[in-house]
């Protein structure tokens, strides 16, 4: 992302125009430490969008 963002600092200086949108392309990484376990320690069920996934 940072190298996005300079790219288009210096495509802004270089040029003296900017895009009007620029995207970045991501993906999802679930991890355990996304989500806290129940009271009695079992992990919770994942839900993605409010649905179970």
């Amino acid at each position: 992302m940072g190298q996005a963002a300079v790219r288009l600092l210096t495509d802004t200086l270089d040029h003296g125009r900017s895009p009007a949108n620029a995207s970045v392309p991501t993906h999802l990484v679930i991890r355990d430490s996304c989500g806290s376990p129940a009271p009695d320690g079992s992990p919770l069920p994942m839900r993605v969008n409010g649905a179970s996934a």
